[in-house]
């Protein structure tokens, strides 16, 4: 089977790691595949530019068009290179012939239908409203109960032509890296060895709660914050200010507490990490929880999308009410204080991201749909 993944650019985001696992997990199963991008969005260090290798380094076709958020904010000139972007991406299906379309980004769904050709779309996010460029897919992937249930009361799709498929990350997650690595990772930022970590993993924007996350550790005693460090682990999307965020650190006198870590790949500090929290205000899914899960961190989330289908509260990890951070203070409180729980909560959130969470199952759900649709 040929597959042609369309991806709008490339960026430190959920949709691009969760398209280059299909991807390989497709190679993998003997597919071939071929994927249309714009390439990388914004440069901002070169860990974006090795996303952009391993990519490459899969040996796949990759095909790319202009992408005019990259070259202009004036709009005529953005309507004609989105034009001229669509005439691109339709030539390349054209000369590729696949069997079946991947839209990955959504919005590009309404060039394979144009072309007749037959395609799945996946909603990451459930906010996406109909329109000529997010036409009925022959079947939609949804990622969590709460895209599902958007899909079939907002999108208008029926039961038939929607399949719930929860992402999977690669099994590396659940293999440690060695106490080395660890710690030359940890020096190498300034990040003390002696304390516990807590980790946020994700772009610093207000819609993932790095100030939700702030605010809880103002509320903590002093017997807890002596014992802790954060660590902010990404970077801004496009180099946007966040006064927002170090005005409220500053007023919080816990500047010393935090180290911000520009985006990389997070293995080694999710191992570093003995407690990883996800305080976004709005997620599609939230592929941070399930790779901190599988790395053994005892995992705390808000209550948003996806949050139900990966955690049960209490057992595998432990769930707030979005934006309540007194609820997360209480919550990070317990776990500072009690080892036990932190470690039971740790062992049980590993077991569950690889019983249920792997590539290899969400590659296989994938790839099941995809011959249902062509026979």
């Amino acid at each position: 089977m040929k597959i042609a993944l369309l991806l709008s650019h490339i960026s430190q985001s959920g949709v691009s790691t969760n398209t280059l696992d299909l991807a390989r997990g497709l190679i993998k199963e003997g597919e071939q595949v071929v994927l249309i991008t714009s390439g990388s969005m914004y440069n901002e260090n070169k860990e974006i530019d090795n996303l952009v290798n391993k990519f490459k380094d899969l040996g796949i076709p990759i095909y790319y068009f202009v992408n005019s958020s990259k070259i202009t904010r004036l709009r005529w000139l953005k309507i004609f290179i989105d034009f001229y972007s669509f005439l691109q991406i339709s030539l390349f299906l054209l000369k590729v012939k696949p069997d079946m379309v991947h839209a990955c980004s959504p919005y590009m769904s309404f060039i394979p239908k144009l072309l007749r050709i037959k395609f799945v779309t996946t909603l990451h996010i459930p906010i996406l409203k109909p329109c000529f460029r997010l036409p009925q897919a022959n079947s939609i992937i949804t990622i969590s109960r709460e895209t599902q249930k958007y899909a079939l009361t907002e999108l208008d799709y029926c039961l038939e032509n929607t399949k719930m498929i929860l992402h999977g990350v690669d099994e590396k997650f659940g293999v440690r890296s060695t106490s080395h690595e660890i710690e030359n990772v940890l020096s190498k930022f300034s990040i003390p060895l002696d304390k516990i970590l807590i980790g946020l993993v994700g772009t610093i924007e207000p819609r993932k709660g790095h100030d939700i996350l702030v605010q809880a550790i103002s509320f903590l005693p002093n017997e807890c914050k002596t014992r802790i460090h954060v660590v902010f682990l990404g970077s801004t999307i496009h180099g946007e200010d966040i006064t927002w965020l170090t005005d409220q650190i500053n007023a919080n006198d816990l500047k010393k507490n935090i180290t911000f870590v520009p985006y990389r790949d997070p293995k080694i500090l999710y191992d570093a990490f003995d407690i990883c929290v996800m305080p976004s205000r709005m997620e599609a899914f939230g592929l941070v929880a399930i790779e901190a899960m599988m790395s053994e961190c005892c995992t705390i989330r808000s209550n948003t999308e996806g949050a139900y289908d990966q955690i049960i509260d209490g057992v595998d990890g432990l769930l707030f009410e979005n934006e309540d951070s007194l609820a997360l203070s209480n919550i990070l409180k317990k776990v500072i204080l009690d080892a036990d729980l932190r470690t039971s909560i740790a062992k049980k959130g590993k077991i569950k991201a690889l019983d249920y969470f792997t590539k290899e199952r969400m590659v296989r759900e994938t790839l099941d749909l995809y011959k249902k649709i062509l026979n």
